[in-house]
């Protein structure tokens, strides 16, 4: 049985050669899963993947003659294969909660601003906020406000830390306001002007997410369309071109 010492040495390997990037780090931070024990589960789906390579090309060999150069083929595409599956999980909770914190983020900045229009300080209001939200987003800038609270320290430094262990744009961008709204700058302002800019980049990639759901709608259709005009065209060219006296 494969332990997390197995990925700790392969992980720590791809980041000596410079191959850091494919170590999912950002993702499975989001996903609340160590480096370590990500990397040793892909060993393990990449394993069985080659296995399962390995038997397929057994078994049909068994019913047609196949080359032998196949079978690495086949075991690299396998191995390939079960990597993505491993990867798949951590990748769809690292999506989502990215979704989650954009909008999130810019609802509780909203949020902020309205509580400090109505009176209250700063602190209070970043605190009141947080603790008007569920869901991921809102349970992690609570968590930051608390940590940055039980050391003494401005919720700035809290939602900074927030944003070192959570690579989001969302959670830099506000701890960069909460920052410079502690410095002295209004922070009504700049929090109504980051929601602005917040929903505007929500907007932006909905768009962008709906263009993208057209375009795979309307690639198999072209699909279909060509694959129809072929199916009527080429019994049309073999008539013309097998007829007696017509000359292709």
């Amino acid at each position: 049985m494969l332990s997390e010492d197995s990925g700790a040495w392969l992980a720590a390997r791809a980041r000596r050669h410079g191959l850091g990037a494919l170590l999912l780090e950002d993702d499975l931070a989001l996903a609340g899963r160590s480096v370590d024990a990500h990397t040793t589960s892909r060993l393990l789906h990449a394993i069985l993947g080659a296995g399962a390579g390995l038997f397929t090309w057994a078994a049909i060999s068994l019913l047609m003659p196949l080359p032998v150069v196949l079978l690495p083929a086949l075991a690299v595409f396998a191995v390939i294969c079960s990597i993505l599956i491993a990867d798949r999980r951590v990748r769809a909770v690292a999506t989502a909660r990215r979704q989650e914190a954009q909008l999130a983020v810019a609802a509780y900045v909203d949020l902020v601003a309205i509580l400090l229009i109505g009176g209250l300080p700063l602190g209070a209001a970043l605190r009141t906020g947080a603790d008007q939200g569920n869901g991921w987003a809102f349970a992690q800038v609570r968590a930051a406000l608390s940590w940055a609270g039980d050391r003494g320290l401005g919720p700035d430094a809290g939602l900074a830390h927030l944003a070192e262990r959570f690579p989001v744009p969302e959670f830099a961008d506000l701890a960069l306001s909460i920052a410079s709204a502690r410095r002295g700058a209004s922070p009504v302002i700049a929090l109504e002007s980051k929601a602005a800019f917040m929903r505007g980049a929500s907007a932006a990639q909905a768009r962008a997410e709906a263009a993208i759901a057209d375009a795979q709608i309307e690639l198999p259709s072209a699909v279909v369309a060509l694959a129809f005009m072929a199916f009527l065209t080429y019994p049309l060219m073999t008539l013309l071109t097998t007829t007696p006296g017509v000359t292709p």
